[in-house]
């Protein structure tokens, strides 16, 4: 977090003893408001204050948005994630599926749904749930089939929350790895391209990432 340096300027008065002023006071920054209700609402729905870690800011054809990633609840997400944006790998690829009300969902290098990294990670438990702005891995029926797709959460959608047995082996559900901290009112200007009914919408064209940068 950045910090704001606090120094005085030395007073000279005629006749008076020299002043000895106290060493420059650090005063850390505020968030910004954005990123405070999202994080605070992201920690409500855990149960406790969450940790953001690394930042991803991401370019589109429709403006620019910034995802903070939590590299403690979901480190191995997080750095398979980190990677592919450090290789630019997801330069260039569209938001293929997002529908009003649900998610908008990317990372597919063909743009069809189907496409991928070349390989797949394991599903990690954590606590983070979808709450608006929530950043979640997309996979196929398996648990451990997520590579490069992630979807942002439109809205709460607890339906998409982890789930798990009696003893605590994952069931179903996805997982969250990131939120978006400033810039939701870009992800809310992508380009619908199905509808409700998960069906395509005609003669649209996908929105795009130009670029995605760890900051």
């Amino acid at each position: 977090m950045s910090a704001v340096v606090v120094t005085f300027a030395a007073l000279q008065l005629a006749g008076a003893s020299p002043v000895v002023l106290a060493p420059p006071v650090m005063l850390a920054a505020a968030a910004p408001a954005e990123e405070k209700q999202a994080l605070e609402e992201m920690s409500k729905a855990v149960g406790r204050k969450v940790v953001p870690g690394r930042r991803v800011t991401v370019e589109t054809t429709r403006g620019t948005f910034v995802v903070a990633l939590f590299d403690k609840d979901s480190p191995k997400t997080t750095e398979n994630f980190a990677k592919l944006v450090k290789k630019k790998f997801y330069d260039g690829t569209p938001f293929h599926r997002v529908i009003e009300g649900f998610v908008a969902q990317g990372g597919d290098p063909e743009g069809t749904g189907q496409g991928g990294p070349g390989y797949n990670i394991s599903f990690e438990k954590n606590p983070l749930k979808h709450v608006r702005g929530a950043l979640g891995m997309a996979r196929s029926m398996s648990l451990d089939s997520a590579g490069s797709q992630f979807f942002i959460d439109f809205r709460p959608l607890p339906n998409l929350d982890q789930q798990y047995d009696s003893g605590g082996t994952p069931t179903g559900g996805y997982v969250v790895f990131g939120q978006v901290v400033k810039g939701m009112d870009v992800v809310d200007k992508l380009t619908r391209t199905m509808d409700r009914g998960n069906s395509p919408v005609p003669d649209v064209k996908p929105d795009k990432i130009l670029r995605a940068r760890l900051d």
